[in-house]
């Protein structure tokens, strides 16, 4: 079942089912590629650990690792709430996203950004090779805290707390504003307007006071 509307395709590994609104793709052919793409990892991830229970945030960040980004919903790619939240302190623990995201748009977006970036960093850090031992030892049969400190020998939560600490040191001021640049251009832009709109007011008036010193009495 999809609970945000900002859904445009999902996967049910249970029945191998792939569902995509394609009316919400038309337009993009490519993007479609890689929605259907992004699925199918999902489909095989858990054909892969044998339908085991695969945190969310673990089988999310896969997926987008493997198909190059978000490609199941709908957002805006040049804003990041992930910058946002590092810099405010307001990241969502990994902890609260291993069944559901949750339902209100902006974390729901934040947990997808977080679940890549997060995978992408233990892979980065760890290798390739780590991250498929611990989908291997999920298919053994523990769960995902177990299986994360049997493959890199580090605890989860320690893991996520050098995560949480590599975002905090990359992102800056400039990144963090960044994200109001819309904001801050309408802003500008209305200021100009306004400007613009006072400057022909004055000119107006001070057209109409010549008009009238010239007029004859």
């Amino acid at each position: 079942m999809v609970k945000s509307p900002l859904t445009v395709a999902f996967a049910q590994p249970e029945r191998n089912l792939l569902v995509v609104d394609c009316s919400r793709t038309t337009n993009h052919p490519l993007q479609l590629r890689n929605v259907v793409k992004h699925e199918l990892c999902h489909l095989y991830i858990h054909q892969y650990v044998e339908n085991r229970q695969v945190p969310r945030w673990l089988d999310e960040g896969i997926a987008q690792w493997a198909s190059d980004g978000i490609s199941d919903i709908v957002h805006d790619r040049n804003r990041s709430f992930l910058n946002k939240a590092a810099f405010t302190g307001n990241l969502l623990p990994l902890a609260s996203l291993s069944r559901d995201f949750p339902l209100r748009d902006s974390d729901f977006i934040l947990a997808y950004e977080e679940s890549k970036d997060f995978v992408v960093y233990i892979v980065n850090r760890y290798g390739k090779k780590k991250m498929l031992r611990i989908l291997d030892t999920i298919k053994a049969g523990e769960d995902s805290d177990d299986a994360v400190y049997s493959s890199l020998n580090v605890p989860l939560e320690v893991i996520e707390k050098d995560w949480c600490s590599s975002l905090v040191s990359k992102t800056t001021w400039f990144v963090h504003l960044s994200f109001y640049l819309y904001e801050f251009l309408f802003a500008f832009g209305a200021m100009i307007a306004i400007y613009a709109f006072i400057r022909v007011i004055m000119k107006k008036r001070k057209y109409l006071r010549t008009v009238d010193e010239n007029d004859p009495p």
